[in-house]
C-alpha cells in the first residue's frame, strides 16, 4: 500500500529509511525504519512501519512505541481495508493521539469531496488534519512544525519499568546494543534489569 508515507517523513528530515533492495524495487516499506528530526531544543523520533497486509506483524511491533501516530492517507485512494486493520491495531493498543494526513492532495481534483468522504468513515476524531504533498513545501512545514511542538505523554514513571525492544544489532568495537521504546516506569544508569524472554539480569 503506497499512500506516501516514507516519502513524506523523508522531506520531513531528509533521510529516506527504505534501505533494502526489495524495498525500493516495491516501493514499499519492509522492515521498520526510524529516524531522528532534531530541530534546536526539539527532539522527534519517527518510526516508519509497513502499511502492506502481508506485514502486519511488523506494524504491531513498532506500534508499540507510538506516543502519538501520524496516520497518512492517500486522498485519492482513501482508505484500504490494511487502513482499517492499522486503525483497528492502534485501538487495542490504546494509541489515541492519531494525526491524519492526507497525502498527495496536488494529484487530487476534488480535495474537500474526498476529505469528507474519509472523515465520515472513520470511527474516531483525529487530533489534527493535514494535506500534504512532496512538491508543496508549505504544507511540510506546516506539518513539521506542529510535529515539533505537540506535548506527546511520557511514561508513567511510578509504575514497573517496561521497556519494549524493536532492535537489536551489533557494532564492531562496541557489542550488541538493544533500542527500543520506554512504556512504563523509569530506568537509571547501572540499575539492574531483567530480560523477560530468557530471564538473564543485565545492568544498564
Amino acid at each position: 500500500m503506497d499512500h506516501g508515507k516514507t516519502s513524506l517523513i523523508k522531506v520531513i528530515n531528509g533521510f529516506e529509511g527504505d534501505s533494502l533492495k526489495e524495498e525500493k524495487e516495491r516501493q514499499i516499506t519492509i522492515n521498520l525504519s526510524f529516524y531522528n528530526l532534531n530541530y534546536k531544543q526539539k527532539h522527534l523520533s519517527f518510526i516508519d512501519v509497513p502499511g502492506h497486509k502481508d506485514l502486519v506483524k511488523t506494524m504491531i511491533s513498532g506500534a508499540f512505541g507510538f506516543s502519538a501516530c501520524l496516520f497518512v492517507v492517500d486522498i485519492n485512494e482513501g482508505l484500504k481495508e490494511q487502513s482499517i486493520e492499522h486503525l483497528e491495531v492502534l485501538e487495542l493498543l490504546g494509541v489515541k493521539d492519531i494525526i491524519l494526513v492526507f497525502s498527495k492532495c496536488d494529484l487530487c481534483e476534488n480535495p474537500k469531496e474526498q476529505e469528507q468522504k474519509i472523515l465520515n468513515s472513520l470511527e474516531f476524531i483525529p487530533m489534527k488534519v493535514f494535506h500534504t504533498s512532496i512538491k508543496d513545501q508549505e504544507s511540510i512545514e506546516c506539518l513539521k512544525n506542529y510535529l515539533l511542538n505537540l506535548e506527546c505523554k511520557s511514561a508513567n514513571e511510578n509504575l514497573v519499568f517496561r521497556y519494549y525492544i524493536d532492535r537489536v544489532f551489533s557494532l564492531k568495537g562496541i557489542g550488541t546494543i538493544v533500542t527500543g521504546s520506554l512504556n512504563e516506569g523509569k530506568i537509571s544508569l547501572n540499575e539492574k534489569i531483567i530480560c523477560l524472554d530468557n530471564q538473564k539480569e543485565l545492568v544498564v
